[in-house]
C-alpha cells in the first residue's frame, strides 16, 4: 500500500485510478444490474405463466366435475393448448377417469 505524504497526492491517485478504471466501473453496475432486473422479469413471467396454467387446469377441473364426460370438447381444447405442461396430462387423466365413470355407469 502506498503512503501519501499529503491529502492532495490521496486525492489526485484517486482521480488518476478513477480516470483508468471508471468506465469499467460504471460498465459493470450497469451490467450487473441489468442482469438483476432481468433475471427477477424472467422470474416473474415464470411464475405467471405458471398460475395462468394451474388456474386453467382448475377450470377444466371443475368442468369435468360439473359436467362429467360431456365437458370433453372443452377439456381436450385446454389439452390441446397446454400439451407441453405437467397439467395437459393431469386434465387427460381426469377426462379419461370420468368417460371411464360414465362408460362403466351405461354397462349397469
Amino acid at each position: 500500500m502506498e503512503l501519501y505524504d499529503s491529502e492532495e497526492q490521496q486525492v489526485e491517485a484517486i482521480k488518476d485510478w478513477w480516470k483508468e478504471n471508471g468506465k469499467a466501473v460504471v460498465l459493470g453496475v450497469v451490467v450487473g444490474l441489468g442482469g438483476l432486473f432481468g433475471w427477477r422479469y424472467y422470474q416473474d413471467s415464470v411464475v405467471q405463466a405458471q398460475e395462468a396454467a394451474s388456474e386453467q387446469y382448475s377450470k377444466a377441473v371443475e368442468s369435468i366435475v360439473a359436467k362429467g364426460a360431456d365437458s370433453s370438447a372443452d377439456v381436450q381444447a385446454f389439452i390441446d393448448t397446454s400439451k407441453d405442461s405437467e397439467y395437459a396430462v393431469l386434465a387427460a387423466m381426469q377426462l379419461a377417469k370420468a368417460k371411464w365413470k360414465q362408460a362403466t355407469l351405461k354397462m349397469h
